[in-house]
């Protein structure tokens, strides 16, 4: 398995590399997030294709990371297409005044390069660790990550049609999934990796699945996902309210009174 990580975490730093030429030759640091699902679906097509064996467990998971990766790439080009850099990218971008694509290579691309290599433990462990039969019981985590990709998916439509209504400029989003939760898309990432991480890990006995679901929970609870979302909307009344009534990311069917 170490060889077979190793080889992951070389093609995962090369594409990133690809990436960043790609952000430099756009003028926009951006190009990282079109590329963040694509960069799974490589990971899982090489895992799946350089490994002996034809488990059902490895196919599953392929599976899963492709439809994730495919509808994310899509859906992230087609909110960026035709507009700025994102205010994230254009905030570093403004405080590094000094070797700004060095340090938004080492400290935006190698970072989600590192981050890549961890989340996809669960598609390392499961190309070549897995010898056994597939549980009964492992289907309720295959279901629980269907669950969570349609979630996602919904969750982004939605803001999607919310934000083309130009009656809605200004205005926050609270209809829909995102009457439940203020982030109901990253609640469904979250749900898809921990499925991924907890069937890989049942079915092969190899703990170093759960590394997945951790650090994708880590990044948007913690660093890239909710904290810029919300720092964002600082001193806006209508947020603030949406706040006070609404979960951040696990929704909640009966909500505080408010927004």
């Amino acid at each position: 398995m170490i060889s077979l990580y190793a080889a992951v975490s070389v093609i995962i730093f090369f594409y990133f590399v690809l990436l960043f030429a790609w952000a430099i030759q756009a003028n926009n640091f951006a190009v990282a997030d079109i590329g963040w699902g694509s960069g799974f679906i490589i990971t899982a097509l090489y895992c799946t294709l350089s490994t002996p064996g034809d488990s059902l467990l490895e196919w599953l998971v392929t599976c899963l990371v492709i439809a994730w990766g495919s509808r994310l790439t899509l859906h992230i080009y087609l909110r960026n297409k035709g507009q700025p850099e994102d205010f994230r990218y254009r905030k570093f971008r403004n405080k590094w005044k000094r070797f700004t694509n060095l340090q938004a290579f080492v400290k935006l691309y190698l970072s989600q390069a590192l981050v890549m290599i961890l989340v996809s433990s669960s598609i390392v462990v499961a190309a070549n660790s897995y010898k056994g039969e597939f549980a009964w019981y492992s289907w309720f985590f295959v279901i629980a990550a269907i669950v969570g990709f349609l979630y996602e998916s919904v969750s982004d439509f939605q803001l999607r049609r919310f934000k083309k209504n130009s009656d809605n400029r200004g205005k926050i989003m609270n209809q829909g999934l995102w009457h439940y939760s203020r982030h109901p898309n990253y609640f469904g990432e979250i749900l898809f990796w921990w499925s991924i991480s907890l069937l890989v890990t049942v079915s092969t006995g190899q703990p170093a699945a759960l590394i997945s679901g951790l650090t994708m929970n880590l990044l948007i609870v913690f660093v890239s996902g909710t904290p810029m979302l919300e720092e964002k909307y600082q001193g806006n009344a209508a947020y603030l309210a949406y706040q006070r009534s609404t979960n951040s990311i696990v929704p909640r069917l009966f909500k505080r009174s408010g927004i």
